[in-house]
């Protein structure tokens, strides 16, 4: 196993409260998802607020912020970014550890207190919109200062399967999550991020439930036809049990050509995965790379992999961002067909939707992706690119969750 190091990024620093952004992500630059509005279908590209309508003030709330890094602090920045440009927008945010782990428990307690006093000493708001169900004492505490707000929280999936899984403080979690359920589902609008996680959340109890999918930020279609590809698979991500690296070794790599190897970019969490990519000499260990070699690496790539296993309920993909990001590079995407990765792929245009834990599928598939000429992987990867840019926008996000806030609004009393 070969073993090399990387470098992440600096992304903008932020403060705890914030009205401007800059207008640089510092996470990483994505592009577009799959088109689901409130109706289940979007006909117009037109500014969710016209230029005569006032702008709704908007409290956004998360604890999901760089310098941490995953899906749901790409979500948050990308989503502000959005937001801004059609509302009053004011953001109260909670930024990571400088290693990009999430923030410390002391942190996240005092990131309540100040939260719940903009809730009730702050100016009046039309949408108190929480970023996740972990902070949800925060809507009944907005449910008592801002008796006329829209009270909206963003679901990810795992703020809902942790409470699956057994300990003690699961268990607790899962009692937390209960109350939660019994004194907010009657005026609470939950945002989930895929069907997945919306299925999951109704089936924790929660009724008003709408999806919303996640984005991705497109480049220029000419810089990602690279169709003169490298002899590797690429998986980019955090080392879970659920991500499957460890079962795509040892049944899937093994029986691939022996000059294709496996390139692993992100940092590992678990230690029989760790096991896995140290017992095999084909597999190459990045650690945490920029974004620039990030674009490079799946583009150069034969083929991005996301393995997803099943886990029994235990844990969850919410969405899958990293498939997104693999379509909108220029890579050439193989996912698992299991929870919400499925909203993040058009299957045979944006990446190919394959049956979790069958190695016979994935050889099968890798082994005939190897065989494409430079025609047909140059027509794929622009029909590919094509398919991300009209369906998957940050601007669709801000549009859909302007549309979630504004119904939430009309019902009302």
């Amino acid at each position: 196993m070969k073993i090399s190091g990387g470098h992440t990024e600096k992304g903008v620093e932020v403060g705890n409260c914030y009205d401007k952004y800059g207008s640089r992500n510092p996470i990483k630059s994505l592009a577009k998802v799959s088109a689901a509005s409130l109706n289940g279908k979007i006909n117009s590209m037109k500014s969710p607020v016209s230029k005569n309508k006032k702008k709704l003030r908007v409290i956004f709330i998360t604890r999901k912020w760089p310098p941490a890094v995953g899906g749901m602090e790409t979500y948050s920045v990308e989503l502000v970014n959005e937001l801004k440009q059609h509302t009053d927008l004011l953001v109260k945010s909670l930024p990571g550890r400088s290693d990009g782990q999430p923030p410390s428990i002391l942190a996240l307690f005092r990131f309540f207190l100040s939260a719940t006093a903009l809730i009730a000493i702050g100016r009046r708001v039309d949408v108190v919109h929480i970023g996740d169900l972990v902070l949800w004492p925060l809507a009944l505490i907005a449910r008592i200062f801002q008796p006329h707000a829209r009270i909206i929280a963003t679901a990810y999936g795992l703020d809902i399967v942790y409470g699956l899984r057994k300990g003690l403080l699961p268990r607790i979690y899962r009692l937390y999550l209960a109350v939660c359920v019994r004194f907010c589902r009657h005026f609470l609008r939950i945002i989930a991020i895929s069907h997945a996680t919306a299925a999951l959340c109704r089936g924790a109890g929660f009724s008003d439930v709408v999806v919303v999918p996640l984005g991705v930020r497109s480049v220029p279609v000419g810089e990602v036809m690279d169709v003169n590809p490298d002899r590797y698979v690429l998986f980019v991500g955090r080392l879970v049990r659920r991500k499957g690296v460890s079962w795509f070794i040892r049944n899937v790599l093994p029986r691939l050509d022996q000059d294709i190897t496996l390139k692993i970019a992100g940092t590992c969490w678990d230690r029989t995965e760790w096991e896995a990519i140290t017992s095999d000499p084909r597999v190459e260990f990045l650690g945490v790379v920029s974004n620039k070699d990030l674009v490079h690496l799946r583009r150069k790539a034969l083929v991005v992999i996301m393995p997803n296993v099943d886990t029994g309920g235990l844990d969850f993909e919410g969405f899958g961002l990293t498939a997104l990001e693999a379509a909108a590079d220029g890579g050439v995407l193989l996912v698992s067909g299991i929870d919400g990765i499925v909203d993040a792929v058009v299957d045979g245009r944006t990446g190919f939707l394959l049956p979790p834990g069958n190695a016979d599928a994935w050889v099968k598939k890798i082994t005939e992706i190897a065989g494409w000429s430079v025609e047909q992987r140059r027509a794929f990867i622009a029909v590919a690119h094509e398919t991300v840019i009209r369906d998957f926008s940050w601007e669709r996000v801000a549009r859909e969750t302007l549309a979630a806030y504004e119904a939430h609004a009309g019902e009302k009393k």
